[in-house]
C-alpha cells in the first residue's frame, strides 16, 4: 500500500513510475496533490543514489518536477547531478533549459568532474 494518498510510487526496472490514484474524485489536483508531490520527488531524490550504483553511471541529472515555473510546460528547469564519487551533489540552479543543458556539456564542466576523478583516486 501506497504511503501517499494522491500517488502510486513503484521503482521497476530502475525507473520511477508515479501514478495519480484518485480516479473517482478525478485525480483532481488538491492541496493535498500539492502538499506530497513535492515528497515524492524527495523520496525519489534519495533514492538517486542508489540507482547510480545499480545502472553503474558516473552521474544522474534529476529534475524537480513539484515547482510550477520549471519542468513540465516552461522552458525553465532547476537539475541536480547526483556523481557516484563520494556522493556528491551538484545543483544547478533554475535557468533556461537551453542554459541547462549548455553548461551540463560545457566541456569545462566535464574537464572538472574528470580530472576530480583522477586525481582523487586512491595511490
Amino acid at each position: 500500500m501506497s504511503k501517499y494518498t494522491c500517488f502510486d510510487v513503484s521503482v521497476k526496472d530502475h525507473v520511477a513510475h508515479v501514478v495519480m490514484n484518485r480516479p473517482d474524485e478525478f485525480n483532481t489536483m488538491t492541496r493535498l496533490f500539492w502538499k506530497e508531490l513535492p515528497e515524492v520527488v524527495k523520496e525519489l531524490d534519495k533514492n538517486a543514489h542508489t540507482k547510480l550504483i545499480d545502472k553503474k553511471c558516473d552521474w544522474i541529472i534529476a529534475n524537480d518536477v513539484s515547482k510550477n515555473d520549471r519542468g513540465f510546460n516552461s522552458d525553465y528547469n532547476e537539475v541536480t547531478i547526483h556523481y557516484k564519487k563520494n556522493k556528491n551533489k551538484e545543483k544547478l540552479s533554475y535557468k533556461k533549459k537551453s542554459e541547462i543543458s549548455e553548461q551540463i556539456v560545457d566541456k569545462k564542466h566535464f574537464k572538472h568532474y574528470m580530472l576530480k576523478e583522477i586525481y582523487d583516486q586512491p595511490k
